[in-house]
C-alpha cells in the first residue's frame, strides 16, 4: 500500500471519527516495521522515504494536541473500575414501626347496681369473667350496698380492686330482704352470707319461739359474730319490718 493511500485513509478517520485516531497510530506503527524490515534488507533508506517519514512526524506532532484531547475525554467518559466492596448494597436501616396511636380512655362510671354484664366489661380491670361473676354475686346477694363487697368477688385481688374502684358507684342501696320468720329453709341457707348452722339456729328458734322479733335477736345466737352480722343485717328482716 502506499504511503498516499495510507494518509487519506487516515485523514478520512480522523477527520469523521476522531475516536478513530488511535487505528492511525497503529498504521503508523504497522508502516515503521515496515520501513524497519526494508531497511534490514536493503540497508539503504532513500530521500524519499526519509521525507515521507519526516512528513508522518510533523503531521502526527501537529494533531498529537488533539489526539490527547479527545483520548482525555474518553479517559473521562470511560465507566470507572468499581471494586466488589463498593458495589455491596449499604446495609439498610431498620424502619421504625409505627403504631397506631392509641386513644385515650375515658372513664365510665357504673353503678354496680344497675349495670348488666355488657356496661361492666367498659371499666378498666374487669373483663368479661370478672363482669358476669360481679352479676351473678349481685343475684345471689339481692343487691350490693357497699361498693367493698366487690373485694369479696371469686379472684378479686385487692390491686385489681383500688384499680377499678374510682370507677364504680351504688346510686341506689336498697337490698332485696328475706324475711327469716316466713322464708323457706332452701331460700335461707342459699344466701352468700348464711350459712348452714344458722339457718339451722334460726329454723330451731322458731320451732320454739315461733317467731323471731327483730333482727338483733340474731347476734345472741351461737353461731354468728359481729362481722357476720354487720353484712348480713342488710338482707334480713322480721315480720314488724
Amino acid at each position: 500500500m502506499k504511503y498516499s493511500q495510507i494518509k487519506r485513509k487516515a485523514s478520512l478517520m480522523f477527520n469523521n471519527q476522531r475516536k478513530g485516531f488511535v487505528y492511525v497510530l497503529i498504521i503508523l506503527n504497522l508502516f515503521l516495521l515496515y520501513k524497519l524490515q526494508a531497511k534490514q534488507e536493503e540497508q539503504v533508506i532513500s530521500e524519499e522515504e526519509k521525507q515521507l517519514y519526516k512528513e508522518f512526524a510533523d503531521y502526527i506532532k501537529k494533531h498529537k494536541k488533539e489526539a490527547d484531547t479527545i483520548l482525555l475525554q474518553k479517559k473521562d467518559n470511560k465507566p470507572s473500575i468499581v471494586s466488589k466492596a463498593s458495589k455491596q448494597k449499604p446495609p439498610l436501616k431498620k424502619s421504625k414501626k409505627v403504631y397506631p396511636k392509641k386513644k385515650k380512655y375515658k372513664p365510665v362510671i357504673v353503678d354496680i347496681n344497675t349495670a348488666d354484664s355488657s356496661t361492666f366489661i367498659k371499666v378498666r380491670g374487669i373483663g368479661s369473667k370478672y363482669a358476669s361473676r360481679i352479676v351473678k354475686y349481685r343475684n345471689l346477694l339481692g343487691g350490693y350496698y357497699s361498693i367493698d363487697q366487690i373485694r369479696e368477688i371469686y379472684g378479686m385481688t385487692e390491686e385489681n380492686f383500688q384499680r377499678i374502684q374510682p370507677q364504680l358507684k351504688i346510686t341506689n342501696k336498697s337490698t332485696e330482704k328475706i324475711n327469716i320468720n316466713t322464708a323457706k329453709f332452701k331460700k335461707i341457707v342459699r344466701h352468700p352470707y348464711i350459712s348452714y348452722k344458722l339457718t339451722k339456729e334460726i329454723f330451731s328458734y322458731r320451732n320454739k319461739k315461733k317467731t323471731i322479733d327483730s333482727i338483733q335477736q340474731l347476734q345472741g345466737f351461737f353461731t354468728i359474730n359481729d362481722s357476720v352480722y354487720q353484712k348480713v343485717k342488710y338482707y334480713i328482716k322480721t315480720n314488724d319490718e
